[in-house]
């Protein structure tokens, strides 16, 4: 007797066939309104089919405009200056012209600037002293990853102290504060308007209170924030009062409402991880009532037509 080798092989099935007003008809159609709506049904139930916000990880570009405004107040003082002309004509005899530095540095060579590094030294009478400094710094801030975001944002810095000193030294961090989520995609330059009317004479369009407030005011907006400061004292006489700033520009995570195919995609993926299961239950279910005969239907079986060929 001869060895034999098998060379090709395929399943033999069994059918259960059924007329259309049926029992079996009537099963079928049920496991398939099951199948189709119950995995839906649990994804929606059970939160996340879809998705209203999502968030994603980007490096803002952001520039210092080389715009600010500056106050030193103390018992016998209060110093004024701001690059607006306007405002500095309003401050008259509180005006004074300090010496500034500033550079923006790109540390990783990405392209983008990852802090700012500004000094400030205004010089002083030997009868003033400083017990508190405000500053507001202006910037550019860009996003292009998804939507295209153009405007211009602030930084604050606010700190006063019992005794005078020469000087301050703030290193932190400019965050975005995001009130509402972001389209996906297009151009967003709503906040792209000044902050301060740089054309206006009335010196309460430029007090700090209200343009922290119209920051505020923003569903997009940026803060400063400076976890400790340095306030170094005394100030040795005809030295002048410095205040050095070191701005670093994070990467930052943004919310964004979803396109329509995103959503899509990622309702589907839900629907999936359900079906998978309920279909494997499903289908040994199926199997059971009809190979029990649980359910009238004839039977075809592909063995018995591959016997009679």
């Amino acid at each position: 007797r001869s060895l034999m080798f098998e060379v090709h092989s395929h399943s033999l099935r069994r059918r259960y066939a059924a007329r259309v007003c049926s029992c079996a008809m009537f099963t079928q159609l049920l496991f398939f309104g099951f199948l189709l709506t119950i995995p839906y049904l649990a994804a929606y139930q059970t939160g996340g089919m879809w998705i209203r916000e999502a968030e994603y990880r980007e490096q803002p570009e952001i520039h210092f405009k080389e715009q600010l405004v500056v106050q030193l107040q103390g018992a016998n003082t209060d110093i004024l200056y701001s690059t607006f002309p306007y405002y500095n004509f309003l401050a008259q005899n509180a005006l004074r012209m300090p010496t500034m530095k500033s550079r923006e540095t790109d540390r990783n060579g990405d392209g983008l600037p990852d802090e700012l590094v500004l000094e400030i030294a205004m010089p002083m009478l030997a009868t003033e002293a400083v017990t508190a400094v405000s500053v507001v710094l202006f910037f550019d801030y860009k996003l292009h990853k998804f939507a295209k975001v153009t405007m211009e944002s602030a930084g604050f810095i606010q700190y006063s102290s019992a005794t005078a000193g020469a000087g301050l030294q703030v290193d932190g961090h400019l965050r975005l504060r995001q009130e509402e989520a972001l389209p996906h995609s297009g151009t967003w330059a709503v906040y792209n308007t000044s902050l301060v009317d740089s054309t206006s004479l009335n010196p309460t369009d430029y007090a700090f209170s209200n343009i922290i407030a119209a920051n505020n005011a923003r569903n997009l907006s940026t803060y400063l924030d400076v976890p400790a400061v340095v306030w170094t004292a005394p100030r040795a006489t005809g030295a002048p009062f410095v205040v050095r700033a070191t701005v670093r520009y994070p990467s930052e995570v943004i919310r964004y409402r979803p396109s329509l195919l995103e959503e899509a995609k990622h309702g589907w993926i839900q629907y999936l991880a359900l079906l998978a299961p309920m279909w494997y239950f499903a289908r040994h279910l199926q199997d059971f009532l009809f190979a029990h005969r649980l359910v009238s239907s004839a039977i075809r079986d592909d063995a018995v037509k591959a016997h009679r060929a």
